[in-house]
């Protein structure tokens, strides 16, 4: 397999990957749309923000609406799901994308100013397993 070489100024990016983060009033339609734009623009991938409610479920959209494009999410915030009931939401996307999905998860939000912010030291401890 050849060796890639880091980007330099001036050089020929050969992979680029699209975040989705528009207003939250896009459509579930407008982000499939959008997805399938970037692919026959060559895109690599898309990420589609946390900020639509469930970035998830908008991933599994787009892997079915595309064909080759990889679906990430912008971060996965862990303390607003049930970790078995996430851990199973992924599985599936992977399953549905053949192998597409790039999955990022973080705490997001500070504990103090989320939703979840009573079991917030409960699911910390959950996810630590």
């Amino acid at each position: 397999m050849p060796q890639r070489l880091a980007p330099r100024y001036g050089s020929v990016m050969e992979r680029i990957a699209l975040g989705l983060m528009p207003l939250r009033d896009a459509s579930p339609r407008e982000v499939v749309a959008w997805s399938q734009r970037a692919e026959a623009l060559g895109f690599e991938a898309v990420f589609i923000s946390e900020s639509y409610g469930d970035s998830l479920a908008y991933a599994e959209a787009v892997a079915l609406a595309t064909d080759r494009l990889r679906v990430g999410t912008a971060i996965t915030n862990i303390y607003l799901r049930q970790p078995t009931l996430l851990a199973e939401q992924a599985a599936a996307v992977q399953e549905f994308s053949g192998g597409r999905l790039s999955w990022v998860s973080a705490s997001g939000t500070a504990p103090s100013t989320s939703r979840s912010a009573s079991t917030w030291a409960t699911r910390s401890r959950r996810c630590a397993r």
